[in-house]
């Protein structure tokens, strides 16, 4: 692995630090670890998701332009499992109110800022599957697919494949280094706020 690649995965974990702890202090995510959150806003959080992932995994999908991105995107979908937790749970899922303001998804740095996070997301929700286990009682057949994610054993494998794919987009682009950061850390701002609406 070439010193380019590795200096940009460090940089964007730095440069999206202060935002990343902005997310785990949210009242909805920190709710799950602190056990303050029952069911009922625990299903909004879940719907709070679909109605930011939804969207924009759909675009990238279906219009994003990249083939590679695309089949990317199409083999790490978390609106389906999100959708499957709130059917187990009984809550409704169609329908849901979006966002005002979704993170732009026009280029293909823009899309890995977008999907820098919500992969990243897949490893701190081992942590919070645990708490929903212990708290809740709920479990990956039981309205917590989404936090178990690729599961304990193919996370940190799943995590590392999409570091790869970063590294290869960054060394054949790096003049897209900024505007990849730029969205990621836009993303977790948005998220944010939306979580806090």
């Amino acid at each position: 692995m070439s010193e380019a690649p590795q200096s940009f995965l460090k940089r964007i974990k730095q440069e999206t630090q202060a935002e990343h702890d902005a997310i785990e202090l949210n009242p909805l995510t920190s709710g799950i670890v602190h056990n303050t959150l029952n069911l009922g806003q625990y299903i909004n959080l879940l719907q709070k998701f679909l109605g930011f992932y939804g969207p924009c995994e759909s675009f990238i999908q279906t219009q994003g332009g990249d083939k590679k991105l695309q089949r990317l995107a199409q083999t790490r979908p978390k609106a389906p499992l999100l959708r499957h937790d709130l059917q187990v749970l009984e809550a409704p899922f169609e329908h849901l109110a979006i966002p005002p303001s979704l993170p732009p998804l026009q280029t293909p740095a823009e899309q890995l800022g977008y999907l820098y996070v919500v992969e990243g997301s897949t490893l701190g929700g081992q942590i919070l599957y645990q708490a929903l286990q212990n708290n809740l009682g709920l479990h990956e057949k039981k309205g917590a697919s989404y936090f178990y994610g690729y599961g304990p054993q193919e996370t940190a494998k799943q995590w590392r494949g999409f570091q790869s794919f970063l590294e290869n987009f960054v060394g054949e682009h790096p003049e897209e280094e900024d505007a990849l950061i730029q969205n990621a850390r836009l993303t977790f701002k948005k998220l944010d706020e939306w979580l806090r609406y």
